[in-house]
């Protein structure tokens, strides 16, 4: 019986881990990101995020903007494809329709911890606490 149970949970490990690297490796494929051209990858763990901590701010995007175009995809932390564009048409569409484009959860993370969570973290709608004194606004203000 507890052999059955530890082959039924390697089971469901294994299972989960194919799901993962399945879903993982389908994200990538089905990315519309791998059209964009931009620099090559310099490391699997690190991408382009050893070239752009070592130079000035900016400067290796500007010189991949001038080799590829105003909108490139570079490599972030193991590989994940970036977005990075200087067109002003989409940098409006982004600006106008930011629930789509959010920021990743590490960048959110990160972002929290430098300057605390509320409604420069937060992305998407949100929850508003409900006002402690409603009872003082009257009848027409619910």
């Amino acid at each position: 019986m507890d052999l059955l149970l530890i082959v039924y949970a390697i089971g469901v490990l294994i299972a989960l881990a194919l799901y993962k690297l399945t879903s993982f490796m389908w994200s990538r494929i089905a990315s519309p990101l791998r059209h964009l051209p931009g620099p090559p990858n310099d490391s699997l763990i690190w991408g382009n995020v050893e070239v752009i901590q070592k130079e000035e701010e900016s400067v290796p995007q500007d010189r991949w903007a001038q080799q590829y175009g105003h909108t490139i995809a570079y490599r972030g932390l193991f590989s994940t494809k970036r977005l990075w564009t200087v067109d002003t048409r989409a940098l409006n569409h982004i600006m106008t329709h930011h629930t789509i484009y959010q920021r990743p959860p590490a960048v959110r993370y990160d972002f929290s911890r430098l300057v605390g969570s509320g409604i420069f973290v937060t992305e998407g709608a949100l929850p508003l606490a409900p006002f402690p004194f409603a009872f003082l606004m009257g009848p027409l203000h619910r």
